[in-house]
């Protein structure tokens, strides 16, 4: 059993009922196809935002490639499959992957070649045109990034609000 399974089949129903399939005919399937993913996704985020005012932002059905993301803990297990579900999305424009420095020599792309090799996941993807990586300190004024930077993604976010 991979470690995508508990990441396909993210409700405690969802997980049982692969489960019993398992038992019975021996065999299951690892992962659900990227409609049925995304939707799980996004019922999750309605569920465990409601009340938090205009704090998180739904995907909508805009057109294609309009959405840009800012994606935090990307190296982490949740974060990683987040990561890799946003790169297939072709409505998503831009994924900023937002992460700390390494306490390593590794670079942010290196920790997210080891993460992605761990998990199972299509390490080609972190070549996207559309993945930028960003490795900074949420403690420090402006997130510890260039101005540049800082002024790119809080454009970016502005315009989509």
């Amino acid at each position: 059993m991979t470690q995508n399974v508990i990441f396909s089949f993210p409700t405690i129903k969802q997980l049982a009922a692969h489960f019993s399939v398992l038992a019975v005919q021996g065999n299951a399937v690892d992962v659900v196809d990227a409609a049925s993913a995304k939707d799980a996704i996004i019922k999750m985020i309605e569920k465990y935002s409601a009340g938090l005012g205009n704090v998180v932002a739904v995907p909508n059905d805009r057109s294609a490639a309009s959405t840009v993301v800012l994606l935090t803990g990307s190296t982490g297990g949740l974060g990683s499959h987040l990561l890799e579900l946003l790169l297939r999305d072709d409505g998503v424009q831009k994924v900023y992957a937002f992460n700390r420095p390494a306490k390593t020599s590794a670079t942010i792309f290196e920790r997210h070649q080891n993460t992605f090799a761990d998990r199972g996941l299509d390490i080609t993807l972190l070549r996207s045109e559309k993945l930028v990586f960003v490795e900074s300190e949420t403690a420090l004024p402006k997130l510890g990034l260039k101005d540049s930077l800082f002024e790119e993604v809080t454009y970016l976010f502005r315009i989509q609000s």
